[in-house]
């Protein structure tokens, strides 16, 4: 089972809302382990991007040197939650030189076109969204403007002031023949970005995609177009499922670096622990967006003092009645493949930590949720 997940861009600490995301893959990771799908997770890491280039750092020396700062914060919050070993990671920035020379391709078969140092993708006919979405819809939602484009529903795949040189050499007449493009400035395009590295890591080939809600459009579904109109001709079309994860708020505004609205993951680990971030986001429905609350933190962490007590108090003295544990366990799988419903499956457990003197089977479930208490 192969997954893809779109991580954070390296500019600036993860918030909690970040946190949510890593929290639910976890625990998806978790499970389809459990039921024996061997899960391969790819988290994408985002080192090149205009937002990286505008950020003011006056200590920073280079652009490198800025996403790797971030990038140590990232795995320090990701150890800190306890979720930084069921990922593979991957940077834009590793994927680079196969980037450019898959858009010197596009250029080269007529798929693309140049204006003005920029690349685009061509996206003639109807291409059906994943999502249900109308394309009159789509047409009118400006994306890349520029007065260069063909078409409106054209997608940027590279962004350059500079875009090519060519290299030139006279033929057996003496006419100069141009033999060679490079890019020589400039970063890919966003969605560009992730669809070469799921070509060149999965082939195309995977079983599920998934990140913030926000990123359905136009990110997830440009991702799925630039897919389907490279590959129009060819066996590399796979469906997958998308799971997009709910937004966490602040005073009901979206929770964004860009606007500050944030609360860091390292700021709330100094007040609550891991486990009790998890029971907070795991007690929710992963689609819904939520308010950010320090009232349901707290009620998580009373859930977790609870769940703690009774792993220390039954560790040694559990009873094992196979007739009570063996149904618990079979309702609390329904729930996970049930549109990974953790709030049924933690409510519950909460349920029946006073029914079964059972600290394994209690575990068994919590560990499978991604919660550690040993």
């Amino acid at each position: 089972m192969k997954i893809f997940i779109c991580g954070p861009t390296l500019y600036e600490r993860c918030h909690i809302g970040h946190a949510r995301i890593f929290i639910f893959f976890n625990f998806l990771i978790n499970f389809h382990r459990f039921i024996g799908d061997w899960p391969i997770a790819i988290l994408q890491l985002t080192d090149i991007d205009h937002k990286i280039y505008q950020k003011d750092y006056p200590n920073s020396i280079n652009i490198a040197n800025i996403s790797d700062k971030f990038l140590s914060f990232l795995f320090e919050d990701l150890n800190n939650i306890q979720v930084e070993k069921n990922f593979i990671y991957s940077r834009v920035s590793n994927f680079l030189s196969l980037i450019k020379s898959d858009v010197i391709g596009i250029l080269n078969s007529k798929k693309g076109y140049m204006y003005a140092g920029n690349v685009y993708l061509k996206i003639t006919g109807d291409i059906a969204s994943p999502f249900g979405l109308d394309l009159n819809d789509i047409d009118n939602m400006p994306i890349d403007i520029s007065c260069g484009k063909s078409k409106q529903r054209d997608i940027m795949i590279w962004n350059s002031e500079n875009f090519y040189q060519e290299y030139k050499k006279k033929d057996d007449e003496g006419n100069n023949e141009i033999y060679k493009r490079i890019l020589t400035s400039g970063i890919p395009g966003w969605h560009f970005q992730d669809h070469e590295i799921i070509k060149n890591v999965f082939n195309g080939d995977y079983d599920m995609h998934g990140g913030a809600r926000e990123l359905l459009y136009p990110h997830h579904e440009f991702i799925d177009e630039i897919s389907k109109k490279i590959n129009e001709n060819s066996k590399m079309l796979y469906k997958k499922k998308w799971l997009h994860i709910g937004l966490v708020n602040i005073n009901s505004e979206k929770m964004s670096n860009s606007t500050g609205n944030t609360v860091s993951i390292s700021n709330i680990l100094k007040t609550y622990n891991p486990n009790t971030l998890k029971l907070y986001f795991l007690s929710k429905n992963y689609k819904t967006d939520i308010e950010f609350s320090n009232q349901d933190l707290d009620k998580a962490n009373e859930h977790d003092k609870n769940i703690t007590s009774f792993l220390l108090e039954d560790k040694n003295s559990f009873h094992s009645n196979k007739n009570i544990e063996k149904p618990i366990m079979k309702r609390f799988l329904s729930f996970l493949y049930d549109d990974y419903d953790t709030a049924s499956a933690l409510e519950l457990i909460l349920q029946v930590l006073d029914k079964t003197r059972n600290s394994l089977l209690i575990g068994r479930m919590l560990e499978i949720l991604g919660l550690k208490y040993y």
